[in-house]
């Protein structure tokens, strides 16, 4: 589950997934806007079939706070299993209805 969630991340922050670590911000003064914090939230929502509330994404000021609550959820989900390997998440789908209009 960590290195997929490292490489959701590294996708929305436009890095390489092995630049993501335990202490690399989430939130806006060094990590994420807004905007792109919203689409991790969503995309981290679809990738492990989970819901996460507004009140526990605001928790979420490192990639480790937001993999800690992952897996406690998915643990106390009883949904240990992740996707599998083929699955493709494209975190832009989450937000464009006309499949040929992508985010910059």
């Amino acid at each position: 589950m960590s290195d997929k969630l490292a490489q959701l991340v590294a996708e929305i922050m436009n890095v390489d997934p092995a630049d993501i670590n335990q202490r690399t911000p989430l939130r806006a003064a060094d990590g994420l806007d807004a905007l792109d914090f919203a689409r991790l939230i969503i995309a981290a929502e679809k990738r492990f079939s989970l819901t996460i509330y507004d009140v526990d994404a605001a928790a979420f000021w490192y990639f480790e706070d937001m993999r800690a609550y992952l897996a406690d959820r998915m643990r106390d989900d009883g949904n240990d299993d992740e996707e599998p390997e083929d699955a493709v998440i494209d975190v832009d789908e989450y937000f464009y209805s006309d499949p040929d209009v992508k985010m910059e």
